[in-house]
Protein backbone atom coordinates (compact mmCIF):
# COMPACT_ATOMS: atom_id res chain seq x y z
CA UNK A 1 0.00 0.00 0.00
CA UNK A 2 1.46 3.50 -0.64
CA UNK A 3 0.47 4.52 2.90
CA UNK A 4 2.84 1.70 4.09
CA UNK A 5 5.69 2.86 1.67
CA UNK A 6 5.35 6.56 2.89
CA UNK A 7 5.35 5.83 6.53
CA UNK A 8 8.38 3.44 5.81
CA UNK A 9 10.55 7.06 3.99
CA UNK A 10 9.08 8.91 6.91
CA UNK A 11 11.12 11.35 8.96
CA UNK A 12 9.36 14.19 10.31
CA UNK A 13 5.56 13.32 10.36
CA UNK A 14 4.24 13.22 14.20
CA UNK A 15 0.83 12.21 13.72
CA UNK A 16 -0.66 10.21 11.32
CA UNK A 17 -4.80 9.83 10.94
CA UNK A 18 -6.16 6.93 8.78
CA UNK A 19 -9.16 6.73 10.47
CA UNK A 20 -11.92 5.36 7.93
CA UNK A 21 -10.08 4.65 5.39
CA UNK A 22 -11.34 1.00 4.37
CA UNK A 23 -7.84 -0.45 5.83
CA UNK A 24 -7.96 -3.99 6.72
CA UNK A 25 -5.37 -6.68 8.71
CA UNK A 26 -3.38 -7.34 5.72
CA UNK A 27 -2.85 -3.45 5.08
CA UNK A 28 -2.14 -2.89 8.83
CA UNK A 29 0.67 -6.33 8.03
CA UNK A 30 2.06 -3.74 5.64
CA UNK A 31 2.31 -0.76 7.90
CA UNK A 32 3.74 -2.51 11.07
CA UNK A 33 6.49 -3.80 8.40
CA UNK A 34 6.84 -0.16 7.07
CA UNK A 35 7.18 0.87 10.84
CA UNK A 36 9.01 -2.06 11.68
CA UNK A 37 11.76 -1.12 8.84
CA UNK A 38 11.96 2.66 9.41
CA UNK A 39 14.39 3.41 12.68
CA UNK A 40 14.28 7.22 12.23
CA UNK A 41 10.75 7.66 12.07
CA UNK A 42 9.19 10.94 14.25
CA UNK A 43 5.62 9.21 14.43
CA UNK A 44 3.78 9.31 17.84
CA UNK A 45 0.36 8.90 17.03
CA UNK A 46 -1.68 6.26 14.52
CA UNK A 47 -4.82 6.78 14.50
CA UNK A 48 -6.84 4.22 12.74
CA UNK A 49 -10.41 4.02 13.99
CA UNK A 50 -13.47 2.91 11.95
CA UNK A 51 -11.50 0.79 10.02
CA UNK A 52 -11.53 -2.95 9.40
CA UNK A 53 -8.93 -3.72 11.66
CA UNK A 54 -9.42 -7.47 13.99
CA UNK A 55 -7.56 -8.44 17.24
CA UNK A 56 -4.86 -10.39 14.69
CA UNK A 57 -3.91 -6.90 13.17
CA UNK A 58 -3.84 -5.02 16.33
CA UNK A 59 -1.35 -8.00 17.76
CA UNK A 60 0.72 -7.48 14.29
CA UNK A 61 1.06 -3.82 14.87
CA UNK A 62 2.30 -3.84 18.48
CA UNK A 63 4.52 -6.90 17.72
CA UNK A 64 6.59 -4.86 14.78
CA UNK A 65 6.67 -1.99 17.35
CA UNK A 66 8.13 -4.12 20.03
CA UNK A 67 10.51 -6.12 17.40
CA UNK A 68 11.76 -2.64 16.43
CA UNK A 69 12.05 -1.25 19.93
CA UNK A 70 10.28 1.55 18.46
CA UNK A 71 10.11 4.41 21.30
CA UNK A 72 8.65 7.19 19.21
CA UNK A 73 4.81 6.03 19.13
CA UNK A 74 3.19 6.54 21.83
CA UNK A 75 -0.28 6.07 20.50
CA UNK A 76 -2.78 3.73 18.53
CA UNK A 77 -6.31 4.38 18.13
CA UNK A 78 -8.46 1.71 17.10
CA UNK A 79 -11.65 2.89 18.16
CA UNK A 80 -14.66 1.37 16.51
CA UNK A 81 -12.92 -1.37 14.75
CA UNK A 82 -13.22 -5.25 15.65
CA UNK A 83 -10.40 -5.12 18.28
CA UNK A 84 -11.69 -6.48 21.73
CA UNK A 85 -8.89 -5.92 23.55
CA UNK A 86 -5.13 -5.21 23.36
CA UNK A 87 -2.35 -5.75 26.43
CA UNK A 88 -0.43 -2.81 24.76
CA UNK A 89 -0.87 0.54 27.19
CA UNK A 90 0.28 2.10 23.58
CA UNK A 91 -3.02 0.69 21.87
CA UNK A 92 -6.53 2.25 22.98
CA UNK A 93 -9.81 0.25 21.71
Amino acid sequence: ADIARRLKENRSLEDVNLSYCDINDDTVNEIALALQENKETALKTIRLNGNNITDAGAERLVQALNESNNQTVREVSLANCSVSSCSDKRVRV
